[in-house]
C-alpha cells in the first residue's frame, strides 16, 4: 500500500495544483467569459499555483499540514477520475 502512495503523490499533488492554479485563474480575471485556457496559460497558472505552495511549505507546522490536506484531497481526485474512467458510467459522470 505504501508504494501505491508513493506511485501516486505526484499525480495527487499535480491534480491539487492544476485546480488552485486554473480557480486562481479564475479568481483574478473576474471575467465571466474566460474560455478554454490554452497550454501556455495552464502551464503559467499551475506554475504560479506550484510556487505558491513552494513557500507555504516553508512554514514549520502550517506548511506541513497544507501539504497532507494538498495530497489528500489531490488523492481523492484522482480516485474519483479514475473511478468514472473505469465504470463508464455517464450517469456517474454528470454528478461529478
Amino acid at each position: 500500500i505504501g508504494i501505491i502512495y508513493l506511485a501516486l503523490a505526484p499525480l495527487a499533488l499535480t491534480a491539487i495544483i492544476y485546480t488552485i492554479g486554473m480557480r486562481g485563474r479564475s479568481f483574478i480575471t473576474k471575467s465571466d467569459d474566460l474560455g478554454t485556457p490554452g497550454w501556455g496559460t495552464r502551464l503559467l497558472w499551475t506554475a504560479l499555483a506550484a510556487l505558491a505552495f513552494m513557500i507555504v511549505a516553508l512554514v514549520p507546522i502550517l506548511g506541513g499540514l497544507i501539504w497532507l490536506l494538498a495530497y489528500i484531497f489531490g488523492l481523492g481526485a484522482v480516485a474519483s477520475q479514475v473511478w468514472i474512467a473505469l465504470s463508464g458510467d455517464k450517469q456517474t459522470a454528470k454528478i461529478v
